[in-house]
């Protein structure tokens, strides 16, 4: 595992925000005054529209602020204490589009950027180059296995975590020759929510008769339980479904009050992860939907603004980790057809490597005072997930986490949310409970 360097985030960032209109503050944005001319003349309604965000680094921290440095800089010292040193990594600028239609489209983009093979297909694999094949369709009969990728990835990337190791592509060799059909399920999952996902799979899966298993890596478990619980057109059907590291029942990244503060957390992330968060762009992600809160003038708000903030985000608001969340509510304690056979990957993320000393500033078994109002978790998680979340009612109320047949748990800094498939213990439980 390599981390980027401030230079490197910056570059990223830049090149990844571009397709959605957001550009260095040195740039022209289309057909709009620069924010040099701007700044000469009295506010007008056009600069109004014209958004500002900084990411700083403070003491090894990165942190998004919306506005120019100069009071971005002098906020988060004054916070920091006067011997804090604030290094700014970039500056970008976009149009403020406040509309309900012009937020949805900028999902959408997102979506497109991030799930290149979405909104919602069928990806077939090659098993001798696999090389994925879109639009494809589930045979009549037969082994399938399926893979349902989590939030801001895609199939291809959960591939190329396993082409990432040896023991992965040992494992990808393992798996083709035991089933008939191998398949991904590429979906977006910003501007559509996991039932709205698992909808669109049902259609695809129609009337086939195949025996489908699944391997789902973060909110794909949720779409995968909407699907085999509630909306598979065969209710009989067998199925062997893994949930890997999955928000069964949310994630605090996604509650209203620390959204602002989990895209920090996803920003620095992306950064101490470097080369080894291939599975998902965490610096791409997370700058885009900083831009999204600030174009609905969000950023800094307090709920109940944030609350309708998050429900403008359909895929988000759907594993918002609180008590009156509909959809989680409607899955959980729904009558489902008969249950699949589930089988589970966990992870707790503990560490006292130097290198994580931003991970003080969201988790509370490491804050400090300082660090106060940035916390995102207040108890174990995978980085992403809350731990607790990956087993909710799937395996009962009081799920046996030491029953080994049902449960890999892991402890530790080796296995965190961007890197379970590269874990031999992960992918050799994985092939026990495909009973391979």
């Amino acid at each position: 595992m390599t981390a980027l360097s401030n230079a490197e985030v910056a570059a990223e960032l830049n090149r990844s925000l571009q397709p959605l209109g957001v550009v260095p503050l040195e740039l022209e944005l289309p057909e709009e005054p620069s924010i040099a001319s701007l700044r000469r003349r009295r506010r007008t309604r056009e600069y109004d529209r014209v958004g500002i965000l900084t990411l700083v680094d403070i003491d090894g921290v990165l942190l998004w602020e919306e506005g120019p440095v100069c009071e971005t800089t002098s906020r988060l010292r004054r916070r920091a204490g006067a011997a804090a040193q604030g290094e700014v990594v970039t500056q970008l600028k976009f149009v403020k589009e406040p509309g309900l239609n012009q937020i949805i489209e900028k999902l959408v983009l997102l979506d497109q950027q991030l799930t290149p093979q979405g909104p919602g297909q069928l990806i077939e694999y090659d098993r001798q180059t696999w090389q994925g094949v879109g639009g494809a369709s589930i045979r009549p009969a037969g082994r399938v296995l399926l893979l349902i990728h989590g939030t801001f990835s895609s199939t291809g990337a959960i591939l190329e975590e396993l082409h990432a190791e040896p023991v992965g592509l040992s494992f990808l060799q393992r798996v083709a020759a035991a089933y008939d059909q191998i398949l991904g399920f590429d979906h977006f999952t910003l501007s559509r929510t996991p039932v709205v996902n698992a909808v669109e799979l049902a259609r695809l899966i129609g009337d086939s008769q195949a025996e489908i298993d699944i391997i789902s890596h973060s909110r794909g478990g949720l779409v995968a339980r909407w699907f085999c619980e509630v909306l598979d057109r065969l209710p009989t059907r067998p199925h062997k479904v893994i949930l890997v590291g999955c928000p069964l029942r949310g994630t605090s990244l996604a509650d209203p009050q620390s959204l602002r503060n989990g895209l920090n957390l996803l920003t620095n992330l992306g950064k101490a992860l470097g080369s080894a968060c291939k599975l998902i762009p965490l610096l791409a992600a997370a700058g885009g939907l900083m831009q999204i809160l600030a174009s609905i003038g969000i950023f800094a708000a307090r709920t109940p603004v944030v609350d309708a903030g998050v429900g403008l985000i359909p895929g988000l608001a759907a594993m918002s980790r609180i008590r009156n969340n509909s959809e989680l509510t409607a899955l959980n304690y729904g009558r489902p057809q008969p249950r699949p056979n589930y089988f589970a990957i966990t992870a707790n993320f503990q560490t006292e490597d130097p290198k994580w000393r931003f991970w003080r500033w969201f988790n509370k078994s490491k804050a400090t005072d300082l660090a106060a109002d940035y916390l995102v978790f207040e108890q174990d998680n995978d980085l992403v997930v809350d731990t607790e979340s990956m087993t909710y009612y799937a395996f009962g109320e009081n799920p046996n986490l030491q029953n080994r047949q049902q449960f890999c748990c892991f402890e530790g800094d080796r296995v965190y949310h961007t890197n379970y498939f590269r874990s031999s213990e992960a992918l050799n439980f994985i092939l026990t409970s495909l009973k391979i």
